[in-house]
């Protein structure tokens, strides 16, 4: 087997492993759905993913709201104060001078989530044919609705 194999298989584990990660860090949200000693344990997920590069926050910004970071802040800082699975938030000051800060949510998030949760749909429907007095659909159905 050659290293570009090697390397392909990882890239596909490495991509596994980070939807895996930001579907827990979304399940560590939901209070109203597992057991808190489950949330506790998971809401060490949600605020420790690295940051996007800057280039895709201005790309987001200007797909968005239609004008680039330079004309819409006379200052943009490229260094998030936080960053978690759904989006990232920085420092910026308007053109008038006025101080913000902006939250910009990643890219694609959206879809990733939805096609997570379409996967689960597939496996609760699954379960609630097998044993109908599990029937979870209803709630998968609301999350969908959720998605940021």
């Amino acid at each position: 087997m050659g290293w570009g194999n090697i390397y392909s298989r990882r890239a596909k584990v490495f991509t596994l492993a980070m939807i895996i990660y930001i579907d827990y860090k979304y399940m560590s949200s939901r209070a109203d759905v597992l057991p808190s000693a489950f949330i506790s344990n998971l809401k060490q997920l949600q605020d420790s993913l690295p940051p996007c590069p800057f280039e895709e926050v201005c790309h987001t910004i200007e797909k968005e709201l239609g004008k680039s970071t330079k004309e819409l802040f006379l200052d943009f800082d490229e260094n998030p104060l936080a960053t978690a699975s759904i989006a990232q938030v920085h420092r910026a000051t308007l053109i008038d001078g006025q101080k913000v800060v902006v939250k910009v949510q990643h890219e694609d998030i959206k879809k990733i989530i939805l096609e997570d949760l379409k996967d689960a749909k597939s496996i609760v429907d699954w379960i609630a044919w097998a044993e109908p007095q599990y029937n979870f659909s209803p709630m998968i159905d609301e999350w969908c609705k959720e998605a940021p």
